[in-house]
């Protein structure tokens, strides 16, 4: 009866909070790139993501 309430409870939280949590995993996201970018200054941001995805 705990665990129902509990997940109700949750369920209305991450309703409510959900847009903020998407929008900080965005923001997080964006900034990282940024980061990253700017710390491969001669590498072309799409190269870097590929070479990231498969490693050579």
């Amino acid at each position: 009866m705990a665990g129902w309430i509990l997940g109700r409870t949750f369920n209305r939280h991450l309703r409510k909070h959900g847009v903020w949590v998407a929008v900080s995993y965005v923001g997080a996201s964006f900034w990282l790139r940024l980061i990253v970018v700017q710390y491969q200054p001669t590498t072309p941001k799409s190269c870097f993501v590929m070479n990231a995805e498969t490693p050579s």
